[in-house]
């Protein structure tokens, strides 16, 4: 698409926007819709096997971030753009920093001039930046910006509608023909509210344009020979007003529709394909190895669609209603992962009776390869913790699935997006010097009163007056994740998710209008564990061996230490996280409870069905620890924070046997979602694999473990790749929530990576 064009289709998009205020929302959605669909599909590379890139325009509509729903965002042109930022939000957007880069196509001063009247109309117009804005002013409040790259505040709050996972059978069981009957004989029903009708008309509007898609798509693929040109255009043709009969047929179909919905993470793909891929590989109609081609096509575009942190397949598990079918989707979705080996999809395998051994040692051989997936999780924990932690059943929690960085939802029945994010380390920080923070001096205390320091007293004194001041952001928090799911209500109907999300289409209601089953939200913590780390050295330090005082102490940390060296040795010494140490890892187990239970137990109060919190982390953690001032763990200003709910990197001293000891002894049934990252260097992993199945075994079966991400790779091997990032361009690594290749990681990442102890 050249750049006139895409100018063109932007002012078309905004000229509707502007034009359909007084139409209901349901249908400006889907007329400012059309203006982009088909436009922006492009043909298929000669490598894919399935139809459905299109040009990830600047402007538009969408659901995650600024997604429109996995555009290819190198077709924007002026070289690759970072993919991915959070700067705005779901519903409508701008993309001002999308927009300043097609300025780079052109020299032409009246082409600039367009460009810039697209950047100031959407800099105002932007959902994510109104939400902001409206939830700044109604609550006095500065700690929330559009721009995550500003991570100086406690808080940061981001309006997104992140992980759905959509339940693709009823689209393929029925056929889209088969959906619009539905929608039709429940538009009959007498007594339906005007909200109610405009969903379902906006539902058949949207099917009808998923048509004209189809449409245009083979008339793409007709515009220049493809080596599956036939394979493609009898797929699209059936499935235009069929409900697919092949594997091949069902992909497409799938794809194609999460494309239009702007989802980036694709559910229990096992349970939705598996069934077909079984029965044609049973009719002879495709081998095994060609069904392994077809994943390899399928992993490509989610790859080239999707975010970094998104791009969840979930396969194995409970609740699958034909595992022989599931267990042999799952067989060839590893081997596409191994063949392909690209950092998307991310692949996680739900471990649990059903999952047989030579599944499992697949997986394993896979993580062997320097895959990093799948992930592992363990049933036998997470299925009842889920339901104690949603308050939903045992039946319905067999349906979770982990998304984006390691969150857990309910597939097709439940959102949980994670719109807030808190620094735990600045919390307590502020909460020793006042609400001024340690990093600049900057006053970041809110409406809090604080506690005098010399009235801190005993170590429960700094516990409840810190525990104070967090509960006072928490509650903001949960404010937000409110605020911004009315805010989005307010603006869209996201109807291509709603109609394939539980109860949606029942009830004649979009996901955030009353139509989904579990409305949920999560809080990202950062930092956790330098505060059990933080709070045990000040309990060591300060009341139980009085070398110094809390006051000395703060004032040590606050000059990052300079002149107090011994103050810091002493904060290094007490005893860390990780070590499977009692003294520190009971300090870990109360603030865990306190944390987790207070959100969980206060989201009622905000109109949630859940709120919990998720010790997850992407490179948040080194990227806000950079504007972060020393701890009192002696962690020093400006340095990493650690990366989920492992151990500060490096303190984990007692080997691989005690750190999962410690972060096992958290419970699971309060949270939403805490990640455990091991890095393990290849030689134990090949030459012991039975030992290393051994401790994995005594994790998840003995203490109870509920997840494991796996990186298979040695110290040399990453000092090599920092130096000679050219010999080492398929270097794999699991960074948090999402895996790299490591040469193109920023250089404190790559460091705060290969500090990570190593077993």
């Amino acid at each position: 698409m050249k750049l006139m064009d895409k100018i063109e289709l932007m002012e078309k998009f905004t000229e509707t926007y502007k034009g359909t205020a007084d139409l209901s929302k349901g249908q400006r959605e889907i007329t400012c819709m059309k203006i982009l669909f088909p436009a922006v599909f492009v043909p298929p590379k000669k490598e894919d096997y399935f139809v459905g890139r299109y040009i990830q325009l600047p402007v538009g509509i969408g659901l995650e971030f600024a997604h429109l729903g996995g555009g290819d965002l190198s077709m924007l042109g002026a070289g690759e753009p970072e993919r991915g930022n959070y700067k705005n939000g779901p519903s409508y957007y701008g993309r001002q920093d999308f927009l300043e880069r097609l300025k780079g196509e052109t020299e032409e001063k009246a082409l600039h001039k367009r460009i810039d009247k697209l950047i100031d109309y959407w800099a105002i117009e932007d959902t994510n930046t109104q939400m902001i804005k409206a939830f700044n002013e109604e609550h006095d409040l500065d700690f929330f910006d559009p721009d995550i790259e500003k991570m100086g505040t406690p808080i940061i709050g981001l309006m997104r509608l992140s992980g759905i996972q959509l339940d693709y059978r009823p689209l393929l069981q029925w056929g889209i023909e088969g959906l619009k009957k539905k929608l039709l004989t429940h538009l009959r029903k007498s007594g339906l509210t005007d909200e109610q009708k405009d969903f379902y008309h906006s539902g058949l509007d949207a099917l009808d344009l998923l048509q004209q898609s189809i449409q245009a798509c083979i008339s793409l693929n007709q515009q220049q020979p493809h080596p599956h040109e036939d394979l493609m255009d009898q797929t699209l043709h059936h499935i235009y007003d069929q409900p697919p009969s092949s594997f091949h047929e069902a992909i497409q179909l799938m794809f194609l529709y999460s494309q239009l919905s702007g989802v980036l993470n694709y559910g229990r793909l096992d349970m939705v394909l598996g069934d077909y891929l079984a029965l044609d590989i049973e009719r002879g109609l495709i081998s095994e190895a060609t069904g392994i081609h077809y994943l390899e096509s399928l992993w490509q575009l989610i790859h080239d669609v999707s975010h970094k942190v998104n791009g969840r397949v979930i396969i194995g598990g409970r609740g699958r209603h034909n595992i022989k079918a599931s267990n042999l989707f799952a067989k060839c979705a590893i081997k596409a992962t191994m063949n392909t080996k690209l950092i998307l999809p991310q692949l996680s395998l739900r471990l649990d009776e059903s999952v047989p051994e030579w599944l499992y040692d697949l997986a394993l051989h896979a993580i062997e390869q320097g895959c990093t997936f799948p992930m592992l999780y363990n049933d036998a924990v997470n299925v009842p913790a889920v339901a104690k932690a949603l308050g939903v059943t045992e039946e319905d929690a067999c349906d979770y699935v982990p998304y984006g960085c390691g969150e857990y939802m309910l597939w097709g029945k439940s959102t949980g997006s994670p719109n807030v994010l808190i620094n735990m380390v600045k919390a307590l920080q502020l909460s020793l010097n006042k609400g001024y923070d340690n990093f600049d001096g900057t006053y970041r205390g809110g409406k809090h009163t604080f506690d005098e320091l010399n009235h801190l007293l005993t170590f429960d004194d700094v516990t409840r007056s810190y525990y104070g001041y967090l509960t006072y952001l928490l509650d903001i928090t949960l404010a937000f994740q409110q605020a911004s799911y009315q805010y989005m209500s307010e603006a869209s109907s996201f109807i291509y998710a709603s109609l394939l999300m539980a109860d949606c289409m029942e009830k004649g209601k979009p996901i955030l209008d009353g139509g989904i089953q579990h409305v949920g939200g999560v809080n990202e913590f950062y930092g956790f564990v330098n505060v059990i780390d933080s709070l045990a050295a000040i309990n060591k330090v300060v009341f139980d061996d009085q070398h110094y005082s809390l006051q000395e102490v703060v004032r040590a940390v606050n000059r990052n230490f300079k002149g107090s060296t011994a103050i810091q040795s002493a904060l290094l010494q007490a005893p860390k996280y990780g070590n499977d140490n009692n003294y520190v890892d009971a300090i870990g187990i109360d603030f865990h409870a306190f944390a987790c239970s207070y959100i969980k137990d206060r989201a009622s109060h905000y109109g949630l069905d859940s709120f919990l919190a998720v010790n997850i982390n992407n490179n948040t953690n080194t990227l806000w620890g950079l504007q972060t001032g020393a701890s009192y763990d002696g962690r020093k200003y400006s340095e990493y924070l650690n990366p989920g709910n492992n151990p500060h990197s490096g303190r984990d001293q007692n080997g691989i046997t005690a750190m999962l000891n410690s972060i096992s002894k958290l419970r699971p049934d309060i949270h939403g979602g805490f990640v455990q990252h091991i890095k393990m260097s290849p030689r134990l992993f090949r030459e012991e694999r039975d030992k290393v199945k051994a401790v994995f075994a005594g994790y998840f079966n003995r203490i109870g473990g509920s997840q494991l991400m796996i990186t298979v790779v040695d110290q040399a091997m990453l000092l090599e790749a920092q130096k000679e990032p050219e010999k080492h361009s398929n270097l794999i690594v699991r960074v948090g929530g999402f895996s790299a290749r490591f040469v193109d990681i920023d250089r404190e990442t790559q460091n705060e990576i290969i500090s990570r102890t190593c077993h």
